[in-house]
């Protein structure tokens, strides 16, 4: 499971998958961006880590909130089997 802010570090994350994958591994990719559009396709889009966060991505989006980011990226790491 490769989980990152794919709005500003898509093509670092597209890279490691793409390598990861030509060597027989499975990826699963996790957006948790809040500051734009992401620039590389995800597995589980920001939509789905902000609802399984229980917060709104329009809000996260909306103000920025560095904290709500980090609460998504922690989130996503106590729930990995259940976000797959």
């Amino acid at each position: 499971m490769l989980v990152g802010a794919l709005d500003t570090k898509g093509e670092d994350f597209a890279f490691v998958r793409e390598r990861l994958q030509k060597h027989g591994c499975r990826v699963l990719l996790v957006d948790t961006g809040v500051l734009g559009q992401p620039t590389t396709p995800a597995d589980i889009g920001r939509e789905a880590v902000a609802e399984a966060a229980g917060v709104s991505l329009a809000a996260l989006v909306a103000t920025h909130n560095e904290r709500l980011a980090r609460a998504m990226d922690r989130v996503v790491r106590l729930h990995e089997g259940v976000l797959e």
